[in-house]
């Protein structure tokens, strides 16, 4: 294993740099409109953000579009004030609630109707997750990947509700990683999938930035098996059967009955594969938490 971690340049990237890009630009447009003099003092409020959005649904902006704002406003509070005020996850979620309906004009019912129903013994976090997810139309294997992990470090931790999750932070998580990577001994990918996958539950679903996670990272490649050639595997099955008819001749056996050769034959795309690299943890599956 080796020590890179998965600092905030890791993390973020050029994603990370252009969402911050363009939180401050909504934010701007939300102190122009405002005709704030000094934005860079000012303390807006979720009464100042509405009026904003409204204005905006006057002049005929979708909803999808006025979430992009609220959600740019939200990155502009967390990664510029570093602040968790104003609250405006309240209103995130009743845009994604109209922009869903804006999609799917023509189906009626409840919400839980069109993002898909959550079972309800599951933990109300894992429930908030599969609709935060619904929501904002992740796919399904992405859900059920993501949902594994989750689970999973509830599990070790011993969580059983949203509740559970105050006392829960970089430290935790940090160490749930490392654990992967040197008890487990999963590969890159297998760690990373596990880190976004809490970086959503709690960025999304909590409403709580991580931080910086500086996780021993695995260094395991991805298993790649190693495949012959066609002419690898016809010249091993030929020698097989040459070795097994000259068996046969050589015990006298001839006489007595006709030996039958096989008759498939290894077209262009028959392969065999032989893996050398030994056993490869393997996540245990999702269960419900302790």
């Amino acid at each position: 294993m080796r020590g890179t971690t998965f600092g905030s340049p890791t993390r973020a990237g050029s994603k990370s740099s252009g969402k911050e890009d363009w939180a401050r630009i909504w934010f701007g447009q939300l102190a122009r409109f405002h005709r704030v003099d000094q934005p860079e003092s000012w303390q807006f409020t979720q009464q100042h953000v509405i009026e904003f959005l409204r204005s905006r649904l006057k002049s005929g902006m979708p909803a999808w579009k006025r979430v992009r704002i609220v959600e740019g406003l939200i990155e502009y509070r967390n990664r510029v004030r570093r602040s968790q005020t104003p609250r405006l996850e309240p209103v995130r979620a009743k845009l994604q609630e109209i922009a869903l309906r804006e999609k799917y004009p023509d189906v009626g019912g409840t919400i839980e109707e069109i993002a898909g129903k959550v079972d309800p013994r599951d933990p109300d976090i894992i429930q908030q997750m599969q609709r935060t997810m619904r929501l904002q139309r992740k796919q399904l294997n992405t859900e059920k990947a993501y949902l594994k992990w989750v689970r999973r470090f509830m599990r070790e931790r011993c969580l059983k509700t949203a509740g559970d999750f105050a006392g829960i932070g970089s430290a935790d998580v940090e160490s749930f990683l490392t654990d992967l990577a040197v008890d487990g001994d999963v590969a890159q990918s297998t760690q990373e999938q596990a880190f976004y996958s809490l970086l959503f539950l709690f960025e999304h679903v909590l409403k709580r930035d991580l931080g910086t996670i500086n996780a021993i990272r695995s260094n395991k490649a991805k298993r790649i098996p190693t495949v012959m050639s066609q002419a690898e595997v016809g010249s091993k099955a030929g020698a097989a059967w040459a070795s097994r008819i000259s068996s046969l001749l050589g015990s006298g056996s001839s006489g007595r009955g006709s030996i039958q050769t096989p008759t498939q034959s290894f077209s262009s795309n028959s392969s065999s594969s032989s893996d050398h690299s030994g056993s490869r943890y393997s996540a245990s599956p999702a269960c419900t938490a302790c």
